[in-house]
């Protein structure tokens, strides 16, 4: 059965890979509000957005960002990946 919580809504466990897209998209609901706040000024006399919100972006920057990107992808694919190389050798 499922367990019924606060106002009848039912506590499902959900996958990870869905919790971690709900906590990211709310989270960046906030951060597009806030943005948009902070650089309401700036955003008046400014161009274009992308050039106010890509401003002070370097080369070695990107290449900080991309980085990190391909090492969170590898670490991914090693925590899913290594589970079923030890079940081989088990």
């Amino acid at each position: 059965f499922k367990r019924v919580g606060v106002a009848g809504q039912s506590q499902e466990k959900a996958s990870l890979w869905l919790q971690n897209m709900q906590m990211a998209t709310y989270t960046m609901v906030v951060l597009v509000f806030t943005f948009l706040y902070e650089t309401r000024h700036q955003l008046a006399t400014a161009d274009s957005i992308t050039g106010l919100v890509f401003r002070g972006i370097t080369l070695k920057a990107w290449a900080l960002v991309v980085t990190n990107a391909i090492g969170g992808i590898l670490v991914a694919l090693v925590i899913k990946y290594a589970d079923n190389i030890l079940r081989g050798f088990a």
